[in-house]
């Protein structure tokens, strides 16, 4: 109710709620937040999954929100990363609904890294497009 009620007005009350539910440790109340209509609690949900190395985060590349997307994306590129979700990233190499750079940097990466003949594949048909 707290990160709903700030919807990020206030980014150090969003980051002490991620923090506080991080260190509760459950990946499955933050999955199921995934869907919800808050823009603010879905961006919680994938900071706090980021916290937690879930690979399950990469449900929230689906989400209709290019903002949380991307932050998915950071979460399983970035720092020391969530390889099991690389694969997951990579993939959304072939959505065309994702234009923004920090995505497709990240989206790129992922295919690198995991470098396998599908990757390469969607490298190669995202550079054609």
């Amino acid at each position: 109710e707290l990160l709903r009620a700030n919807n990020d007005a206030d980014l150090y009350i969003r980051h002490a709620a991620v923090l506080a539910l991080s260190r509760i440790g459950k990946a499955k109340p933050m999955l199921a937040l995934s869907s919800d209509p808050s823009k603010a609690l879905r961006t919680a949900a994938v900071l706090v999954l980021r916290k937690l190395k879930s690979e399950k985060i990469a449900v929230s590349l689906n989400d209709k929100d290019e903002y949380v997307a991307t932050e998915a994306a950071r979460a399983i590129n970035d720092d020391l990363s969530i390889p099991a979700a690389l694969p997951a990233l990579a993939a959304t190499l072939s959505e065309k609904r994702f234009k923004g750079e920090p995505m497709l940097r990240r989206a790129i990466n992922a295919a690198v890294r995991v470098g396998s003949e599908k990757e390469l594949a969607l490298l190669f048909e995202f550079a054609k497009r």
